[in-house]
């Protein structure tokens, strides 16, 4: 026997097989359906249907297009669940790329065809591969929250096929490069953020967001529990790491206690210096008066000291992949390097790394040919 369960408005109601059926009325009196697995799923589309009614945002299921899909998740998920980076990443995405392309197409029309065409004409574009697979990221998590809603029956990205992920080729540092980069930068204000990059392999973000707070110098430790983002039309913002394993404790050894001692030193010279200018926010690189670095300048500062060691041009983040190589090289733990780093699995930090130094392989095998022959 059917029974059903009404509500003021719409209905959920037990339907055959048990499942379970929601239906919401429109303005103009035409009923919309959809049958459910659970109650609780009915339940749930029943009520976002009459949300949207209610704001004005509803568009019936077969008028949807991508671009309404894609700015309705944005607002009712995103802006809930993402990091603000991220959400500039994706807004720009979509607007500049996605919306163009597909924004017009309805929901119940996009294929797979069309994402696989999407795809082909930005890498024509000479987009990287990477970035196209982001794009589709984007596509099938939105759709995927679609079929969630109720609005379409399938999830069309699951047939397409993004782009095969390029990497880069990782750039690291020798040992003695790392030397004579060190030694180039030796008068540079900002000296001790560059040794603490290639000694603990810091991210360029925790390193504008470490405060003094956080630097236990008696016991050698730093605490990393906040990282600088430059946002769009925001300026530098302070936030969280991104995951659990970013959150981290890193020793440090005694050269670099005293290193920063005397960078607490030259800081506070800097303050009595700038006076009412000064604008305290505890950082430890901060720049002349005590507001936070932006990435742009320390990227000219690497670029600079690199060319006047004559030494091959790399990015910044190149000096965590120098730090890991180093790590590694001199006998590190692997483990020890994978929270040091911040890595969430010891897997992505051998994978990444290991295969960057021929003297661990040499050392492996020499290890085992003694091992069996005495």
């Amino acid at each position: 026997m059917i029974r059903r369960r009404s509500h003021n408005e719409g209905s959920i109601y037990e339907a055959p097989y048990g499942r379970w059926r929601a239906q919401v009325s429109l303005p103009s009196g035409r009923r919309i359906s959809k049958t459910f697995d659970d109650r609780k799923a009915a339940a749930a589309w029943r009520t976002a249907q009459i949300k949207a009614l209610q704001d004005g945002s509803f568009t019936a299921p077969e008028r949807i297009t991508l671009g309404q899909l894609l700015d309705r998740w944005m607002r009712d998920v995103g802006a809930h669940t993402l990091r603000p980076k991220t959400i500039i990443i994706y807004e720009s995405a979509i607007r500049v790329h996605i919306g163009p392309a597909l924004g017009h197409v309805r929901l119940n029309r996009l294929s797979p065809a069309d994402l696989q065409q999407f795809y082909s004409a930005k890498l024509a574009e000479q987009l990287s591969p990477t970035t196209v697979r982001h794009f589709h990221a984007l596509i099938h998590r939105v759709l995927r929250q679609a079929v969630k809603w109720g609005l379409v029956a399938r999830n069309v990205a699951d047939a397409a096929d993004p782009p095969r992920r390029n990497r880069p080729q990782t750039a690291v540092l020798t040992p003695d490069q790392a030397r004579t980069f060190l030694e180039a930068a030796r008068e540079d204000r900002l000296f001790v953020l560059y040794l603490l990059a290639i000694t603990t392999g810091m991210r360029q973000g925790e390193l504008l967001g470490l405060h003094w707070a956080n630097v236990d110098l008696e016991g050698g430790t730093i605490r990393i529990t906040t990282t600088m983002q430059r946002l769009w039309k925001r300026g530098m913002v302070e936030g969280e790491p991104k995951t659990r394993a970013g959150r981290r404790s890193v020793a440090i050894a005694s050269p670099l206690v005293a290193a920063l001692r005397e960078h607490r030193r030259c800081l506070l010279k800097e303050r009595l210096f700038a006076g009412g200018q000064w604008q305290d926010h505890d950082l430890v690189f901060p720049n002349t008066i005590g507001k936070p670095l932006t990435p742009t300048h320390l990227c000219k500062g690497i670029r600079r000291h690199l060319e006047a060691a004559s030494l091959p041009r790399i990015r910044f983040h190149d000096l965590r992949h120098t730090a890991a190589t180093l790590m590694l090289a001199v006998g590190i733990p692997g483990k020890v390097v994978q929270e040091t780093l911040g890595h969430a699995d010891i897997g992505m930090t051998l994978n990444t790394y290991t295969h960057l130094i021929p003297e661990l392989q040499r050392d492996g095998a020499d290890r085992m040919a003694k091992l069996l022959t005495g």
